[in-house]
């Protein structure tokens, strides 16, 4: 809802920051929200804490762990989810589990790429928090990209056209862990090699 003329006084700040403007109202019996953030300096905004003596030591032994783990990716076309344009498959491939399990876990998602050959780039979709059913994303995918959806870390089972999550994300030594395992699946050179039809 605009009002023309009217001004509101945000204040400032006098260091790096964010700053945000929350404004509710109601008229006629409606109620609009509207908010609006500035930056002020982020470039210099400080980190506020301190990275632990093991901190890479611990990054890298995690790395180190993911790469021992193959890959195992498990590639199923879905037809009825294709288009004219653009293949869309069930994935699944393997990853560093918690810390305290011994059995690697699997990532879930849904890749879509154009069927048509040649060099795309590819973008990565991480899943947000809730339960909900995951498409991939066809639409993007026929412009001209290959797109990996993340639905889950683990077992999961379709949910209307879907993937449903079905169990929690676990700790953020996967979570950190896990993207970097995605990108593997996303490398030029192991998708060739993956797709049944080729």
């Amino acid at each position: 809802m605009r009002c023309p003329g009217l001004v509101i006084d945000a204040g400032t700040m006098n260091a790096p920051g964010f700053l945000r403007c929350i404004v509710t109202t109601q008229v006629a019996g409606h109620k609009y929200r509207g908010l609006a953030t500035a930056a002020f300096a982020p470039e210099l905004i400080k980190p506020t804490q301190v990275e632990p003596p093991d901190f890479d030591a611990f990054w890298d032994a995690g790395k180190a762990e993911l790469g021992k783990i193959p890959v195992d990716a498990r590639m199923t076309l879905m037809p009825e989810a294709c288009t004219s344009k653009v293949d869309v498959y069930h994935v699944s491939f393997r990853t560093v589990g918690p810390s305290w399990s011994q059995v690697p876990a699997r990532i879930y998602g849904i890749l879509c790429e154009p069927k048509a050959p040649g060099r795309y780039p590819a973008v990565l979709k991480v899943p947000g928090a809730g339960v909900r059913p995951y498409f991939g994303d066809p639409e993007l995918a026929a412009k001209g990209t290959i797109v990996l959806e993340i639905a889950s870390t683990h077992p999961g089972e379709p949910g209307q056209g879907g993937l449903r999550r079905t169990g929690g994300r676990g700790p953020e030594r996967v979570l950190v862990l896990q993207p970097r395992r995605q990108g593997d699946l996303l490398l030029p050179a192991r998708l060739p090699e993956l797709r049944p039809r080729e």
